[in-house]
């Protein structure tokens, strides 16, 4: 047959058809699979009130007993004995089952409860009449059975809860004091169980979001949406309801899960579908390769090789080669889903390959189907290039496929409290015990089952009768940790159980149980047995497919746990075993690629095999793909000459770079950074016809020419607080790296894309804007504006846009509440384009907000309670409130990174710097990523926000779930907490997008580049701009170090060094500000009699400014290097002035509570002359009123500070 080894192939892809089998050897019994298999495709679960079904659950009492007692041998003999009677009692009545080590099962097709019960008692005969003797033991050996029974449809309607329930019954039957029986319809449930199929809670506003996308996948358009989270926060629970509720829609469902292992492999996602959808067809998709020409189905081969019989290489693939076999690829799956719309659910999108995700995008763009791709995915640093290539795809192609982000928050207390009351009915457990559970957990629900299913075990939650009862708990009864908990239930097991999931996670996220068995060398039955273990204590999860189990973790999180407490050694065992078994398969066809190999070899630390099909695997993936080569269309090429330019959208415009870079290209990198940021810096600082500009700008066309010869584009993108050069991260403790951070942050800049072709003109021209655009000039749509005004077409900056997020503290404010009409919009946010700009009046209001909410989150953190200091700070924000609402109707603070916003807009902080650094680190504190004042909010309302805010700062117990029940405990109406939480999105590069024109803008002044310009200038870059020889001896010739040292001469600028280091201070230059105060140091050593004062003046400013107040932290960095030196002041004259000095840099610490360094500082002028009291005019109100209040404070650390302090007076 032409497709003989393709089917064979399909049939058993991810299996090994050598654990395949339906019957047991040792007993000849059908087993665990036959049954499972029986269940999903033997029984019609529509017509049970006419064709009944039961099963029953037989397991040996106290066989551990037998097995250590007598042997293994004789154990086996005890299986076979019981497995005889069975064959007895069921002749044609039933089907007997060997389920899992000592467990049996008898499968009643078309029998009812009746039935079973009477089969039951005609066991129990047998098995009490048959006594079990052993000629090797030579003794007879008593036996007895405990008996489970349920029956479809009087305790279940379908298979999972039908086995579900009969071991519920023998559970009862065994506690109940075993050799007896126990019908599922007479016992109550296991409370575990409850617990497992207990409904999800808390994500209404997600699942709203994803029926909005799927109404407008009904509608036609395409859909990517991806569900983010944090490990155990419940994703795979998530998209199984999903999964459940598509099933009752006309739509093809395919679900995958991403591998890995596999994610260096190209197709290998798409291919995983594509081999679905073939095995759903009853040809298993023959009819369609019969329609395909020969080149086509080689085409294909290349990524399926069992396509065709013999070697399916083709010699030297060339590009257009590539691209047909994308072309071939992508018709041939849409061939194979046909007409009906398609769904994609994929577990772990995160390990998705490059080749997969822009198939999916061209399918979507092209509309040649109608695709829904839904997938989990998890935010993790990357280890190669390949590896996680989904979030450069987002940031790539976010806004071109209207990517939709779902975010899985930890669940609040309500959540909580509504899933225990609905899981356990009338439990009433305290509200403080769900709060503490909560707090503990973070709202994580994975850890909060956890604790449950520990409540459970532990006999501290049970349902007496019909009511549910909690046991009194005792003081520290809780695991601190999900690992703690973990690893006691791992600490339950036996040794072989515990070994059976350490091999199952050295194979990874999920394992198909024929492969695991085939691995193992222990025989089935006993693999079910450990399998049965791990599924009792909620460590895994099975779902059966076809005629295999698919065996997964409960979640990534538990997995690592189980994984990372492997021995080193035995961690390289378990991979060589696996990495063996695997090319055992792999030599029979049955694995799709080498890549399971080269990944296991590599942990198992063989080398050689490692290498071996590292280099097979990577030559093929070379073969078949390459990221610049992607066609834009699905229809044949288009010749095209070189004389014809390609339009600029089409060219990768609107596009950012995503073919990784060679080693040596991607070693230019940082250079090319350096090179960047001294073009920028040279011209803000001399004339552009200049010869430091000049050098600087051959240099970088030099050293960006160097990497555009080795891709077509490169993108240099900033994403929190990390750089990424098309598909790979860079190393960001290079400076130059740190500076394109703070540079691109500055200029609002997602990325910037060099294409190869640029010229001199178009490069002076985005370094000139880069150099010379000041803050206040980047409104949003800033950079579109000026890559259409410049007619860009190889240089394309991306601005960077906010996009509103959904969270589930959208609904913070209870139902029952009428006063939410007085907030924002839930659905305003502000899209690039059609942002207004804060005016002026409202921005100097908006300053005035930030201090005040500092200054009465520090004086209650103060003066806790109604303090009359805290009252009147308070009052002083709510005033400032009052003042901004006839200008706006309600005011959001939001921060996104290092970025705040007001409505959606961002904040120009010129001028406020430090507040607005203190308010975003306020908010982290609080962990609060944003917050709405209403018109009406009232005194009391902001009151206990700030006392919350002090309350929270101190704990591990804030986030999402703290602030929800704050404002439903305290019906807090005029304040919402997280309601507007933006990030950041992406705007088109360059100037050719397309869509809605924006409104026209103020345009600010862009040769305004004094304060306002991005300072670039630091001390620790200094590679050369230019080999070549200069002929002007002057700062700015080029071989030169390429970013001049700060230069402080003090002849004629000395009464600028206090700006100049608050300027760099404040723009987080601290190099720069550092260089200045260490000369300014060296200045005040050495200055004579004359120069002296002068010198001191200074001193005094930049110690006590009077145009900005500094904080603690600046103080602590002023005085560092100046404390010494001021100590070792031997003039008379200038003592006193010292000594005034440094006493008002310590009351303004104590002010501040900081009385570590207080005391250091006290203790220094202590040091300089002992008739000089430090003292003087410390005792001021203000300083008495503070140091009694914390020595009286309930927090011990504070009271013991003051205490300390006052003590070294």
């Amino acid at each position: 047959m032409k497709y003989q080894k393709l089917l064979y192939f399909l049939q058993n892809v991810g299996k090994d058809p050598s654990a395949l089998m339906f019957e047991d050897y040792l007993t000849g019994l059908n087993n665990r699979r036959f049954l499972l298999h029986y269940l999903k495709h033997n029984i019609d679960w529509s017509v049970l009130e006419q064709q009944p079904v039961s099963l029953v659950m037989i397991d040996i009492d106290f066989f551990k007993r037998i097995n250590t007692q007598y042997g293994s041998t004789i154990g086996d003999q005890a299986l076979a004995h019981v497995a005889g009677i069975l064959k007895d009692v069921s002749l044609e009545k039933g089907l007997p089952i060997l389920y899992a080590g000592d467990e049996f099962m008898l499968l009643l097709p078309g029998k009812n409860k009746q039935a079973a019960l009477s089969l039951v008692a005609e066991l129990f005969y047998q098995i009490n009449n048959n006594v079990f003797f052993s000629p090797d033991a030579g003794a007879e050996i008593p036996l007895t059975v405990s008996v489970g029974i349920a029956s479809a449809p009087d305790d279940a309607a379908s298979g999972e809860d039908l086995v579900h329930q009969v071991k519920n019954a023998l559970h009862h039957a065994k506690e109940g004091g075993r050799n007896r029986y126990a019908d599922a319809g007479m016992v109550s449930r296991q409370a575990v169980h409850y617990l497992q199929t207990a409904g999800i809670v808390g994500r209404k506003s997600q699942f709203d979001q994803i029926g909005l996308a799927l109404k407008k996948f009904g509608e036609g358009a395409g859909q990517v949406v991806i569900i983010d989270g944090a490990p155990g926060m419940g994703k795979t629970s998530f998209i199984d309801t999903v999964h459940r509720n598509l099933e009752k829609t006309k739509y093809n469902i395919i679900r995958v899960s991403g591998v890995i292992s596999e994610s260096y492999r190209p197709y290998y996602l798409i291919a995983y579908v594509v081999m679905a959808l073939m095995n759903q067809r009853e040809d298993r998709g023959v009819e369609v390769l019969e329609s395909m020409t020969k080149k086509e189905v080689d085409a294909l081969s290349q990524i399926i090789p069992q396509m065709v019989a013999g070697a399916s290489q083709i010699p030297d693939i060339a590009q257009h080669q590539r691209e047909e076999i994308f072309r071939t690829f992508a018709r041939f799956f849409s061939a194979l889903a046909g007409k009906l719309p398609l769904v994609i659910l994929v577990d772990d999108l995160h390990y998705a390959d490059p080749a997969s995700l822009q198939l999916i995008r061209v399918i979507i763009r092209t509309n040649i189907m109608r695709l829904f791709v839904c997938g989990t995915a998890v935010e993790e640093k990357q280890t190669q290039p390949e590896a996680v290539p989904l979030s450069l795809f987002r940031s790539a192609y976010g806004m071109e496929l209207a990517v939709q982000s779902i975010m899985l928050t930890p669940l609040a207390v309500d959540h909580v409290e509504k899933f225990i009351n609905m899981t356990f009915p009338g439990i009433g457990m305290p509200h403080n015990l769900i709060q503490e559970l909560v707090g503990m957990t973070q709202g994580n629900p994975l850890f909060m089952v956890e604790m449950l299913r520990k409540m459970i075990t532990d006999q501290r939650i049970q349902l007496k009768g019909r009511d549910w009862k909690m046991a009194r708990l005792e003081k520290r009864y809780f695991p601190k940790t999900l690992e703690e908990i973990i690893q006691q239930k791992i600490n339950t097991l036996d040794e072989e159980s515990k070994r059976f999931l350490e091999c199952a996670s050295a194979f990874g996220e999920s394992i198909s149980l024929s492969m695991l068995t085939g691995s193992y060398s222990e025989k089935s039955s006993r693999i079910h047995d450990f399998l049965n273990k791990g599924l009792a204590h909620g460590i895994v999860k099975s779902q059966f497919k076809e005629n295999d189990e698919n065996i997964r973790f409960s979640s990534r999180s538990v997995r690592e746990i189980i994984y990372g407490g492997i021995r080193p050694d035995q961690k390289r065992h378990f991979h060589e075993e696996i990495g063996t078994y695997h090319e055992k398969l792999y030599n029979e066809d049955l694995l799709p690629s080498a890549a399971p190999l080269a990944y296991h070899f590599k942990h198992s630390g063989n080398v050689v095999k490692e290498g071996l099909y590292t280099r097979l695997q990577a030559d093929q993936n070379q073969r078949v793909f390459g990221l610049g080569e992607i066609p834009e269309t699905l229809e044949d090429d288009i010749p095209e000459t070189d004389d014809v330019e390609k339009p600029a959208e089409k060219a990768g415009a609107e596009e950012l770079g995503d073919t990784p870079l060679s080693e040596a290209g991607f070693a230019a990198i940082p250079k090319v950074l350096r090179a960047l940021i001294i073009a920028v810096r040279n011209i803000s600082l001399y004339p552009v016809e200049s010869k430091s500009v000049t050098s600087a700008m051959d240099h970088l066309d030099k050293m960006v020419s160097r990497v555009t010869d080795d891709v077509e584009r490169f993108s240099i993108i900033a994403e929190k607080q990390e750089i990424l050069i098309n598909s790979r991260r860079l190393e960001t403790k290079d400076a130059a790296a740190a500076k394109i951070i703070d540079l691109w942050e500055h200029l609002q800049l997602k990325s910037l894309t060099f294409r190869k072709g640029f010229d001199q003109n178009e490069l002076l021209g985005v370094m000139e804007a880069m150099s010379r655009t000041n803050r206040k000039a980047v409104t949003p749509g800033f950079w579109k504006r000026f890559s259409v005004d410049n007619r860009l077409t190889h240089i394309l900056p991306r601005q960077v846009t906010y996009t509103r997020l959904e969270t589930e503290t959208d609904n913070a404010i209870p139902e029952s509440n009428d006063r939410t009409s007085d907030f924002v919009d839930k659905n305003a946010y502000v899209p690039d384009g059609s942002a207004r700009q804060i005016a002026p009046a409202e921005l100097k209001i908006i300053a005035k907000i930030f201090s005040a909410i500092l200054g009465a989150y520090s004086k209650l953190k103060l003066y806790p309670g109604k303090n009359p200091v805290a009252l009147e700070a308070v009052n002083r924000l709510h005033a400032k409130l009052r003042s901004y609402f006839p200008m706006q109707s309600a005011l959001t603070i939001s921060r996104v990174h290092k970025t705040l916003l007001v409505n959606g807009v961002k904040v120009d902080i010129t001028g406020f710097e430090t507040v607005a650094g203190s308010l975003l680190k306020f908010l982290n504190v609080v962990r609060l990523n944003s917050i709405t004042f209403a018109s009406r909010v009232t005194f009391d309302e902001l009151m206990t926000f700030i006392s919350a805010s002090v309350q929270s700062s101190g704990t591990n117990d804030a986030g999402p779930g703290f602030w929800r029940d704050i404002a439903v405990r305290n019906r807090i109406a005029g304040i919402l907490f997280d309601r507007q939480v933006y990030d950041i999105s992406q705007a088109k590069a360059g100037g050719h997008e397309t869509g809605k024109q924006e409104p026209d803008e103020q345009k600010a002044n862009e040769q305004d580049s004094g304060k306002e310009a991005f300072d670039v200038q630091s001390a620790d870059i200094g590679d050369s701009v230019d080999e070549g020889k200069s002929d002007v001896a002057h700062p700015e010739t080029a071989g030169q170090s390429e970013i001049p040292q700060p230069d402080v001469t003090f002849d004629d600028d000395l009464d600028q060094v206090p700006e100049r280091i608050r300027e760099r201070y404040l723009t987080g230059d601290m190099t720069g500000a550092e260089a200045i105060l260490q000369k300014l140091c060296d200045v005040y050593r050495t200055a004579d009699d004359e120069n002296r004062k002068a010198v001191m003046d200074v001193v005094e400013t930049v110690l006590n400014p009077s145009d900005w107040r500094p904080t603690a932290i600046y103080l602590r960095f002023a005085l560092i290097p100046l404390l010494p030196l001021l100590q070792a002041e031997k003039n008379d004259a200038y003592i006193p002035r010292v000594v005034a000095l440094l006493n008002q840099c310590g009351v303004a610490l104590i002010l501040f509570g900081e009385y570590a360094l207080a005391t250091w500082v006290f203790a220094g002028v202590e040091q300089i002359q002992k008739n000089i009291h430090p003292m003087t005019g410390l005792l001021s109100p203000p300083v008495v009123y503070a140091l009694s209040a914390d020595l009286k404070s309930e927090d011990s650390s504070r009271g013991q500070d003051a205490y300390q302090l006052v003590s070294s007076m």
